[in-house]
């Protein structure tokens, strides 16, 4: 369909009673927009699994410390 075509279209309102579905690829943009909003969860997920098993690798291996000597050393860096 041409873009004139779509416009005329889009301009006369009995078809914009009508439901549409915007396709990308043969898939809706909505099908899309949930796989996508599916794929970012999984992403924060391993995320923050990657840093939990990081914090326990370093509390294995000694590196720790207390809040108030991580402020401490921050505070240090920036001045």
């Amino acid at each position: 369909m041409s873009q004139k075509k779509v416009r005329d279209l889009f301009g006369n309102s009995e078809y914009l009673e009508c439901r549409m579905f915007i396709m990308k690829n043969g898939i809706s943009e909505l099908e899309r927009e949930k796989d996508q909003t599916n794929i970012n969860a999984e992403q924060q997920a391993i995320a923050l699994l990657k840093i939990a098993m990081l914090s326990k690798k370093d509390i294995i291996e000694g590196r720790k410390m207390i809040p108030e000597e991580a402020l401490r050393r921050l505070k240090e860096r920036r001045a």
